[in-house]
C-alpha cells in the first residue's frame, strides 16, 4: 500500500471527483484557500479536517472497488439515487453529507439499491 501525502491526496480527489478546490473544500467544509494551500504543501490537514479528507478518499476508494472502473463509479456518482430520495451523490457530497454516501457504499452488495 502507498501511503501519499495530503498534497497528492487532493489532486487525486479532484481529479476523481472532477472537482475545483472549491467545490472540494465544500466537501470537506473548509474554505478554497485552505485547499489550496494543502495542494501546494504550505499546510497540511490536522484534526477534523484529516477525518473528513480520510472519508471522502473511503468514498473514493469504495466506489472504484465496487464499480471497477473509474467511469462507471463517475456515472453513479452522476445518475439520480433513489437511495437519496432522487439528488446524485455528487449533490450529496457537496452537501457535506459525505457520511451518507460512505454509509450507502459501506452496505453489502444485496442491500445496495439505485
Amino acid at each position: 500500500m502507498i501511503v501519499m501525502n495530503a498534497t497528492d491526496q487532493i489532486r487525486e480527489l479532484q481529479a476523481f471527483f472532477d472537482l475545483s478546490e472549491a467545490k472540494l473544500g465544500q466537501v470537506l467544509g473548509v474554505r478554497e484557500r485552505t485547499i489550496g494551500q494543502w495542494r501546494s504543501g504550505g499546510l497540511a490537514p490536522q484534526g477534523v479536517d484529516r477525518l473528513e479528507l480520510e472519508r471522502i478518499l473511503a468514498v473514493k476508494d469504495l466506489l472504484v472497488d465496487r464499480y471497477k472502473s473509474v467511469d462507471k463509479a463517475r456515472e453513479w456518482l452522476n445518475a439520480p439515487t433513489m437511495a437519496f430520495g432522487g439528488p446524485t451523490p455528487l449533490k450529496i457530497l457537496l452537501s457535506r453529507s459525505v457520511s451518507d454516501v460512505l454509509g450507502y457504499l459501506e452496505m453489502p452488495d444485496e442491500a445496495v439499491y439505485s
